[in-house]
């Protein structure tokens, strides 16, 4: 299936793409490997669009509670959903893991959006280069 990916943070992606149900949104599939919803154009490899990029940092947005504690990660997705207002932006993404790392040159450059087999949440895979390490 087709589907669109986009190069502009500011682009306002289709919320059945950006968050798909259960049962996948016609876009995902539950158990597939995630695809691209979000590439900056410079990190476009013909063949290799739903990979991870070698020079990018990746974190799995499901796991970032667990990693980085859970009230910083609420406390961080209300700051970014409130300067973005919109949560189907790459922008809102880019946002939310400045907050967690506390990184205001953090640069969002790929997303990746999948389906677990086993319970049907969906998680994002978010591409990025950071000013400082993370831990």
């Amino acid at each position: 299936m087709l589907y669109p990916v986009a190069s502009d943070k500011t682009a306002e992606l289709h919320p059945h793409l950006v968050y798909p149900g259960s049962a996948g949104s016609g876009f995902v599939t539950p158990g597939a490997p995630p695809i691209s919803i979000f590439l900056e154009t410079e990190f476009l490899v013909p063949g290799k669009v739903n990979s991870h990029h070698p020079e990018l940092s990746y974190v799995n947005d499901a796991t970032l509670g667990e990693d980085y504690g859970h009230s910083k990660v609420e406390e961080a997705r209300t700051r970014a959903l409130h300067e973005v207002s919109s949560r189907t932006k790459p922008l809102f993404f880019e946002a939310l893991l400045r907050h967690v790392f506390e990184d205001d040159a953090l640069d969002l450059r790929h997303m990746m959006v999948g389906v677990t087999p086993w319970d049907g949440y969906y998680y994002h895979d978010l591409g990025f280069i950071a000013s400082k390490t993370i831990r």
